[in-house]
């Protein structure tokens, strides 16, 4: 059987070759449908989703060639989808005009006339950054440590994936998590310096983080407490960075120790807004489409596929399996069958810390169990509130 993991990468191996070859086709004039590619592409179908996502990289690419499709047309086709499209199509009206690629990167160019490179390697450049050495890669980006000419300064560069550069659904969710995090201007968010582009490739700089993330120090044990109190000062600090975001409307939607990156002070930087979404001001248009995130660390109505409101408080769960993985070296819910995980998080209660670590502060636990509650209205109010209860005990 395969593990969770296994699964959701090929899944999204399988969503990135249907968007992209989907979007190659219509582009050079083929007859080609979303139905087409979800008969073709069974694990991409399977998640409601991943399907939405392809079916919506239909409409965009054929609005951007002038075809005029309506969202009409695609709930006629995919009434089983309608709901999840009725939210997707209300987002994009709502994100038009100031989350376009084209915004960040200037005059609009003619992305289908462009020579892509096959892609970059440490050592090459890009624009006026010399790449050093390869840090991460992601489903859609990849992640350099960098030297950066001018300025002489070394920086990290995200780039999109040369193969989804074609794509304007990617282009513009690559240019939304630079703009996001470009807005949010907070000691403890990891701060933007440029968005560029060079030969078709589409990237963002930032700082450079030296102290690696919070997933560190969480795989080396529990340690002493003079150590379990520096990682509960750095919690406390991400969720006064979080609560920042909340204020400007964003909810990070995959907070998890690997998003948490440590400066040469290990201090905090959040970061990674890639799945973050915009809570409008319009409460007709609060509902967000869930989303996918990293499943461990996944609120209950994340994971419940019933189109259940995304919140601030869905961030709040997730610092709240932060907080048990401080101080227990463990995830309160585990398993490699995603189905199990899932029922899980829905219905189960994690192991009681203390049992686990004997020497946790009870009024640690409790905070960790109010982060935790199944309900987001019996979570903490805010993200502010959770930072105030972690300093009354440090």
């Amino acid at each position: 059987m395969l593990a969770v993991s296994e699964i959701e990468n090929l899944t999204e191996q399988q969503l990135r070759q249907a968007c992209a070859d989907m979007d190659r086709r219509l582009r050079a004039g083929e007859r080609c449908s979303a139905e087409r590619f979800l008969a073709h592409f069974p694990l991409v179908a399977y998640q409601e989703e991943f399907a939405v996502e392809l079916i919506y990289t239909e409409f965009v690419t054929r609005e951007e060639l002038q075809q005029r499709p309506t969202p009409e047309e695609f709930f006629a086709r995919f009434p089983h989808f309608k709901e999840r499209l009725q939210r997707q199509f209300q987002i994009h009206e709502l994100l038009r005009d100031s989350l376009k690629a084209e915004e960040l990167l200037g005059e609009e160019e003619d992305w289908s006339e462009i020579e892509l490179s096959d892609g970059i390697e440490a050592g090459e450049r890009l624009g006026r950054y010399e790449l050093l050495e390869e840090l991460a890669q992601g489903g859609c980006g990849v992640v350099y440590k960098a030297w950066q000419e001018g300025l002489d300064r070394v920086v990290a560069v995200k780039a999109l994936r040369p193969d989804l550069c074609h794509v304007r659904t990617y282009r513009d969710r690559f240019c939304h998590e630079a703009r996001i995090m470009a807005s949010l201007r907070h000691r403890h968010i990891m701060p933007i310096h440029e968005i560029g582009e060079a030969g078709g490739l589409i990237f963002f700089s930032m700082l450079f983080a030296q102290g690696g993330s919070l997933a560190d120090p969480l795989r080396e044990g529990l340690g002493d407490r003079t150590k379990q109190q520096k990682l509960l000062a750095i919690l406390e600090m991400v969720a006064r960075a979080v609560h920042h975001a909340h204020q400007q409307g964003v909810i990070h939607c995959d907070l998890k120790p690997s998003n948490i990156l440590l400066d040469e002070q290990d201090e905090p930087l959040v970061s990674d807004f890639g799945l973050a979404r915009l809570v409008s001001r319009n409460a007709d248009l609060q509902e967000m489409v869930r989303i996918v995130g990293t499943p461990a660390y996944m609120a209950p109505e994340q994971v419940s596929g019933e189109g259940q409101e995304i919140t601030p408080q869905t961030d709040i769960w997730a610092l709240g399996v932060i907080l048990y993985e401080i101080l227990t070296r463990r995830r309160p819910f585990t398993s490699n069958d995603w189905i199990e995980l899932q029922q899980r998080i829905c219905k189960e209660k994690p192991e009681r810390i203390r049992r686990r670590n004997a020497t946790v502060d009870p009024r640690l636990e409790a905070i960790c169990w109010k982060c935790l509650e199944k309900e987001p209205s019996e979570r903490f109010r805010s993200a502010e509130e959770l930072a105030e209860e972690l300093r009354k005990v440090l």
